[in-house]
């Protein structure tokens, strides 16, 4: 009755990004056969939990190379002989809907915005991004997919730190003149 009792306290990893730092309350009886000890006043006790979740969303390619934050993640592409993918998923759950908006030059990807809600935000979505032969010369172009969120969701609604997508295609087209020689031959009949 006199040994002191050590309880530990742990939070649930809930998978959802809270906050910063935020407080909670233990509330804590007593119950005992002993009726001088049954249902005697104790004092709550609060606690600080420090989240261990962060939102974003990140990306990969093929090779599992990955970009999330500010970072860029870069895709080779060659005109008209290949497409590549890449792949999204959200970093944390989202309580609410989150529409990622895929805002890009030229419309080489194949959709324009993802969707990922409460179930589905850990599993990935493709995005791919393909380039159409035009027939002239381009040389290497660079251009940058740019992601954004829409959502109610009180962290996704306003998040900035999005990964963009760098992609260098190299043309298949070169300009030039060919120069072609006939000889002729020339004579009296």
């Amino acid at each position: 009755w006199n040994v002191q009792h050590e309880v530990m306290i742990q939070s649930i990893d809930d998978e959802y990004d809270q906050p910063g730092t935020y407080d909670d309350m233990v509330f804590m009886r007593v119950t005992s056969k002993d009726v001088g000890y049954d249902k005697m006043p104790i004092h709550n006790v609060s606690v600080l939990i420090n989240d261990n979740d962060a939102s974003g969303m990140q990306i990969r390619d093929e090779f599992y190379t990955y970009a999330s934050g500010n970072d860029e993640l870069s895709l080779d592409l060659e005109e008209g002989a290949s497409f590549k993918r890449y792949y999204v998923s959200l970093l944390c759950k989202p309580r609410e809907i989150v529409y990622v908006n895929i805002n890009g030059d030229e419309g080489y990807a194949d959709t324009n915005q993802l969707v990922f809600d409460p179930d589905t935000w850990d599993v990935e979505q493709s995005v791919k991004l393909t380039v159409t032969n035009d027939d002239i010369d381009n040389g290497i172009q660079v251009f940058v997919i740019d992601h954004s969120f829409t959502s109610n969701d009180e962290v996704y609604g306003n998040y900035t730190k999005i990964p963009t997508v760098k992609m260098t295609i190299t043309d298949d087209d070169y300009a030039g003149i060919v120069f072609a020689s006939t000889v002729a031959t020339v004579g009296v009949f």
